[in-house]
């Protein structure tokens, strides 16, 4: 038997024979249109938007709480420079008032004093011995002594013991006694260039507030 080749056609017609019409395969689910009333895309790209917004929400939240931050620590700044300045001047007034106070108390406590440095001069000088003689006397209300700073003459071994004798003779005045609790010799230096021996003298008030004249 003679079989005769397949004549291949050509056209629209041999296209029309070779695509297939189109229906649905229920079993590749992938394959199916989406015939949803919602479409899943619109859920997808609801999502990302509010997402998106929610990121944008944040940046800008952030920023603003960054921007309220540093205002509200330049303000401090500024409060806190303004305050320093005050407290600055407040700390020189304060010391100011301290250094009045103290030249006051010390006002006070001369004036309130029965003591007189010129009846204590005046006495110091009637019981001077002859080779002594003073240069100096600084009365101090404050710490209650009196140092006298003079000069003795003589580098020999004299002139110490006529600064030791003068020591005596002030611890037994009388008149001295009712004052100072304690007279003493507290430095005797070798002075070449004036031939002497320097002294001084430190005189030590009782703790008793009235204090008596010397009697002149």
């Amino acid at each position: 038997m003679l079989v005769l080749p397949t004549i291949k056609q050509t056209g629209k017609k041999a296209a029309a024979e070779i695509i297939q019409p189109w229906r649905p395969d229920f079993r590749e689910v992938s394959a199916l249109p989406d015939t949803k009333t919602i479409r899943t895309s619109f859920f997808i790209n609801l999502i990302a938007g509010a997402l998106a917004a929610a990121i944008t929400l944040y940046v800008l939240q952030f920023e603003w709480t960054k921007f309220s931050t540093e205002k509200q620590l330049a303000e401090i700044e500024i409060r806190i420079a303004d305050t320093r300045t005050a407290h600055d001047k407040v700390q020189a007034l304060f010391k100011d008032y301290l250094a009045e106070q103290k030249k006051f108390s010390e006002i006070q406590a001369i004036a309130q004093d029965s003591f007189l440095l010129s009846d204590f001069v005046k006495h110091l000088g009637a019981i001077l011995p002859e080779g002594i003689y003073f240069k100096r006397i600084e009365y101090k209300p404050a710490t209650k002594t009196i140092t006298a700073n003079g000069s003795a003459q003589g580098l020999d071994a004299n002139a110490t013991t006529r600064a030791s004798k003068f020591e005596k003779t002030l611890q037994d005045d009388p008149r001295l006694a009712g004052l100072f609790s304690t007279i003493r010799l507290t430095s005797a230096a070798r002075n070449i260039q004036e031939s002497a021996l320097d002294i001084e003298f430190l005189f030590t008030f009782k703790d008793n507030s009235a204090k008596p004249k010397p009697t002149k």
